[in-house]
């Protein structure tokens, strides 16, 4: 398995002081795959991240321990070639939030490029959410499901 993540990271080398909060943020867009199948945050996936930047971004000078990592959000894996994307006809976007049935509330919905023969309803859809807890809902569904 092999998934594209935007990571937003900063680089502090190894000095005595500490970092300053006012360090610039970079995004890099990475593919894992030796341990894709694991949650964005598992040990395994921020080391392998880490040791990527370090190559990446300096060509190995300084040790994975100089990366430090914001967040990791997962990218349509289509990224590469985004005309093979199977939900360019939304945006690349395979889940979108709409008005819920009930004040206050949201729905997100998956889209459906191509349903499953004999399944057209076959969908993603978590009915009824708080608004305010819309936004991490829709957050964790992606992580889980991997697309955008």
């Amino acid at each position: 398995m092999i998934r594209t993540v935007e990571v937003t990271w900063y680089f502090h080398p190894p000095t005595d002081r500490r970092p300053d909060d006012d360090i610039d943020r970079c995004k890099t867009v990475l593919l894992l795959d030796e341990y894709a199948d694991q949650p964005n945050e598992a040990a395994d996936n921020q080391g392998d991240i880490k040791t990527k930047l370090a190559i990446t971004e300096t060509g190995a000078r300084y040790a994975a321990n100089s990366f430090f990592i914001d967040s990791v959000t997962p990218v349509c894996n289509c990224q590469p070639h985004p005309s093979h994307c199977r939900y360019a006809e939304f945006g690349g976007r395979r889940f979108v939030m709409a008005e819920g049935s009930r004040i206050g509330h949201s729905t997100i919905r998956e889209n459906m490029p191509d349903p499953a023969p004999g399944y057209p309803n076959r969908k993603l859809v978590a009915e009824n959410v708080k608004t305010a807890w819309s936004a991490l809902t829709l957050a964790a569904i992606v992580e889980h499901e991997g697309h955008r």
